[in-house]
């Protein structure tokens, strides 16, 4: 239940701009959370004054008049200001997808004719790429920390353009649809007032700014009061969107059906959430079902038509607890003033229950198409018989049944959506009638649940002609999505009666599909069960192409994770790009060396870099939340234990890793000073080779103990000391508390038992063996039970230098005494910065962003 009522989104705002209704929520909720993205939380009154930074250094940069602006920038808090800065200027903001092709991007800043491009800290570079003179780039984050923060207060009319953007077109003249700030309140009118959106709700926002998709979900929020959370969901995945939604309570979330589809398959639980968006792809009774099954009442599940030239049209809404129909979910009923009919060949309408073209009647459609007066007179006609209402016909078909209810059919053209982006199967047909090689050729697309593209070709010569060459060529010409992943060759294409090519009676692919060779040796079948797993494939041959497969960047997150999991050897997303099949891939881990154990886990950006080491574990894959919140900018390398691999023999003492360490650390940064930080066992070893930098002259700046015990020292390890703190924690716990408590735990407490055993045999094997060696048994080789003997045997020196302490509040997890000791060892200064401890580890969410923000604290303390 939300705390507060709900009130309705008043008409009376439409006859303002966007800005003015920012400005009444600043003053409702000037202290109030706006923005929350990772460790970066802002409220109101921070993002009105971000924006306003972003507005007034527009407007110092290019003066007043509504004039386009590009925005370059990925899903972050950082996305959000630089959007509201340049509506504060009374801009007209382009948002653009700078990981196109150059010439997609020239030919869209040409068609908008934009005055300069307000680019992140990651963007800058690319955007400097495509600057003139006339065309300056701007960094947001530089805008955002220096200049004016009042509000500039440039009016607008409520028929003026704030926005450009550019539909996914495939050739051709870019096709921008620009908008008003009327329409868009009024877009915003109709998802508040039929959900519901409050003060109290928190929505997800994950899709790219530079998708339409954003405008719904980012203005629903900040026009209601409400607080928005941006998530990069490409750069994450879909397994800490998960955590995401349920560590920041999120109560609304919007994406394709795709990826709804993918967050519920984590496992994770969303009890927070009351509304599900599913838009942009059709829906189907799986989606329902999945729903029904992981959310109770009174959450309902919204499937929704909107389109960047309409917005919100339609709704179906879904209980929890409601029937469920096979197929196609329907896409409902109008939103309010949008009116829908079903239109024939001959622009009449046809009667319920029969196919027709979907036309949206309405004051409130898009102005139309930027600078494509042919286009826009194309797709947006007059209404006879009302001077203020439009008519937008794009191309859909739906069936309205007698209750009004409408479902989507498809479209009458050839361009279809597959897994959230268009396609164009007459321009990938043109492309490969266009070989001289082929006599004839037809491209389908492939529904149902593994939708896809296929090629029909009938070829010339069949002895210059594969798969292989056909999709390389056209990989060249089309974005990889539009790339088919079945091509199949025919001695000819079937024709009907009239001669006119008989789709339906083209083979399905799998059935005329040479048969895919199946991996080949261990190391490929290990690939290809995570390559199933993440592709969700009951098989996968060796030759096939990850992207011909339909992956995406998400579904290559979760590959890497698993290969990682299942070879304990992490490998850069980049390998796909040049090893895309499981045969190449295996061959590329067959030809690399051992594993180092420096770990790039954001190795771009200005500032100094942190290397941080592992834990008793030897995994620094528990990093990657604290890199992803310490930003784009921190270059942050985890250091790993030798010997993850199962080749390399590990380390026994923790002088020897150091000084591996140190070695691998100084060959990225030769000289110092170095920002080392360790967490849990990891401490001691920093704290180790701290002493050994400075032995060999290299200044160190920072030496961060990230939740190190020193309770007894390093040598002291025992599992009734696990017990002794495990009890003392059990009774600061909410009885609601305790089931999740004893879930996580007794794995733990029963690894730890099994350990202190292992524990055991590991040093009577080194005494036998004389260390480890070649002879001592694999199982025996597990840098978990190195790093173990390593510590226990660790002679800890004092220390000269200053260090800093982040230590768990004792009153939650951690007892009072964990960490006397280290008064005792720090020589110079020890600073103690206290981490807020719910019930989980302090590298989890929501404790880690506390940890990234005391950690860049202290960073900023130590670089001026």
């Amino acid at each position: 239940m939300l705390a507060r009522p709900f009130n309705e989104f008043p008409r009376s705002a439409l006859e303002g701009s966007i800005a003015d209704r920012f400005r009444e929520q600043v003053s409702l909720f000037a202290g109030e959370r706006a923005v929350k993205a990772g460790a970066v939380e802002w409220t109101y009154t921070d993002l009105d004054r971000h924006s306003n930074r972003i507005a007034n250094r527009l407007l110092a940069e290019f003066g007043d008049g509504l004039k386009p602006v590009a925005i370059a920038a990925h899903q972050g808090a950082n996305a959000v200001a630089a959007i509201l800065g340049a509506v504060k200027a009374g801009k007209i903001y382009v948002p653009l997808d700078f990981s196109e092709p150059d010439n997609a991007i020239s030919a869209k800043l040409e068609n908008a004719s934009v005055q300069g491009i307000l680019a992140d800290a990651v963007h800058a570079g690319r955007g400097a790429d495509f600057a003139t003179p006339r065309c300056p780039v701007v960094g947001i984050e530089v805008a955002m920390s220096t200049g004016d923060a009042s509000d500039p207060a440039i009016p607008r009319n409520p028929d003026d353009p704030v926005y450009i953007f550019y539909t996914s077109g495939s050739t051709g003249t870019p096709k921008g649809v620009f908008d008003s700030h009327r329409n868009v309140l009024h877009n915003i009118l109709r998802y508040t007032n039929t959900l519901k959106i409050g003060a109290d709700d928190r929505l997800s926002l994950i899709q790219s700014p530079s998708f339409s998709g954003t405008v719904s979900t980012l203005f629903a929020a900040v026009l209601n009061g409400a607080s928005v959370y941006p998530v990069d969901v490409r750069a994450e995945g879909v397994a800490a969107l998960a955590g995401r939604v349920r560590d920041d309570r999120m109560t609304m979330f919007h994406s394709v059906p795709s990826i709804f589809e993918r967050l519920v398959t984590t496992g994770e639980g969303f009890p927070s959430l009351r509304v599900i968006r599913l838009e942009g792809d059709q829906a189907f009774s799986r989606h329902v079902a999945l729903f029904q099954e992981n959310f109770p009442p009174p959450c309902v599940l919204v499937n929704g038509l909107g389109a960047t030239e309409t917005g919100l049209t339609r709704q179906y809404f879904i209980e929890a607890d409601g029937s469920t129909e096979s197929g196609a979910v329907p896409i409902g009923f109008a939103a309010p003033d949008m009116e829908t009919s079903l239109l024939g060949p001959d622009g009449a309408a046809v009667p319920a229950g029969e196919v027709g073209e979907i036309a949206i009647r309405s004051r409130y459609l898009a102005c139309g198409y930027w600078r494509r007066p042919d286009l826009t007179a194309k797709a947006f006609a007059p209404c006879p018989d009302d001077p203020e209402m439009r008519i937008y016909r794009g191309g859909d078909l739906g069936r309205m049944d007698a209750h009004g209810c409408l479902t989507h059919l498809g479209r009458t053209d050839f361009r279809v959506k597959l897994r959230g982006q268009w396609v164009d199967l007459e321009a990938i047909q043109e492309a490969i009638e266009a070989r001289s090689d082929v006599t004839a050729a037809v491209v389908t697309s492939i529904d149902g649940e593994d939708p896809g593209v296929a090629a029909y070709i009938v070829a010339g010569d069949l002895s210059t002609l594969d798969a292989p060459t056909v999709r390389q060529a056209l990989a060249a010409e089309f974005p990889r999505h539009m790339v088919p992943r079945h091509v199949v060759f025919l001695d000819a294409l079937p024709l009907d009666a009239n001669g006119k090519i008989a789709r339906k009676e083209l083979p399905p692919p799998d059935l005329v599909e040479a048969p895919a060779e199946p991996p080949s040796g261990a190391l490929e079948t290990v690939l290809a069960r995570c390559w199933c797993a993440a592709l969700g494939r009951e098989a996968i041959g060796r030759h096939e192409d990850f992207f011909d497969l339909g992956g995406d960047s998400l579904q290559a997150i979760d590959l890497f994770l698993s290969i990682e999991k299942s070879l304990g050897r992490r490998l850069p997303r980049s390998v796909l790009l040049e090893a895309g099949t499981i045969a190449e891939m295996a061959a590329r881990i067959e030809s690399l060396a051992p594993s180092p154990c420096l770990v790039p886990l954001q190795a771009e950006g200005h500032r100094s870099a942190v290397f941080c080491v592992h834990d008793v574990n030897g995994e620094v894959l528990n990093f990657r939340a604290l890199a992803q919140c310490l930003g784009t900018e921190q270059p942050f390398y985890g250091i790993q234990s030798v010997g993850l691999d199962g080749d390399a023999l590990p380390l026994l003492a923790v002088e020897d890793m150091a000084r591996r360490y140190v070695d691998e650390m100084r060959a990225v940064q030769p000289d110092g000073p170095y920002h080392l930080a360790g967490y849990s066992m990891g401490g001691w070893i920093a704290l180790e080779m701290a002493q050994q930098l400075r032995a060999d002259g290299q200044g160190v700046a920072l030496l961060g103990l990230i939740d190190t015990h020193a309770e007894g020292g390093p040598r002291h390890a025992s599992v009734g000391l696990w017990i002794r703190r495990h009890m003392r924690r059990l009774t600061v716990l909410k009885p609601s508390d305790l089931v999740p408590y004893f879930t996580r735990r007794f794995a733990n407490g029963f690894e730890l038992l099994t350990l202190a055993t292992r524990q055991r045999l590991f040093v009577w094997a080194v005494r036998l063996f004389g260390g480890v060696s070649a002879r001592t048994p694999k199982w025996l080789r597990n840098p978990s039970e190195a790093n173990v003997h390593a510590i226990r045997s660790y002679q800890a020196r004092r220390y000269d230098g200053d260090a800093v302490l982040f230590r768990a509040e004792p009153d939650a997890w951690t007892p009072p005494d964990a960490y006397d000791g280290w008064q005792s060892l720090i020589g110079g200064k020890l600073q103690v910065r206290p981490i807020a401890s719910q019930h989980s580890d302090i590298l989890e969410a929501p404790q880690v962003e506390s940890l990234a923000t005391a950690l860049t604290a202290c960073l900023e303390e130590r670089d001026g």
